[in-house]
């Protein structure tokens, strides 16, 4: 949606074999969310209600960028539900 030249590759991110480390996880996170800021601060209100790329999403520009912040509040949650069982 931002044009930011990315490309996910599903497959990799489940089975590399070697995994970032903790402290390149959380760089990653916070380079995602810095794009995700700009994205969306460089969007007009036009391109907000247009269609995304992706016919996939099936919704705007908008409620594209709606469902991405509840998937990551999600797996934050998941983060958060497995970091307390964990250290117990």
């Amino acid at each position: 949606m931002g044009n930011t030249g990315y490309v996910r590759d599903k497959p990799r991110e489940f089975n590399d074999p070697n995994p970032p480390s903790k402290a390149e996880a959380l760089a990653r996170l916070d380079e995602a969310i810095a794009v995700y800021r700009r994205v969306i601060e460089s969007l007009t209100y036009e391109q907000l209600l247009a269609a995304p790329v992706d016919e996939h999403l099936g919704t705007t520009i908008a409620g594209a960028m709606l469902r991405l912040v509840s998937h990551f509040a999600v797996h934050r949650g998941q983060i958060s539900y497995i970091a307390r069982l964990v250290s117990r």
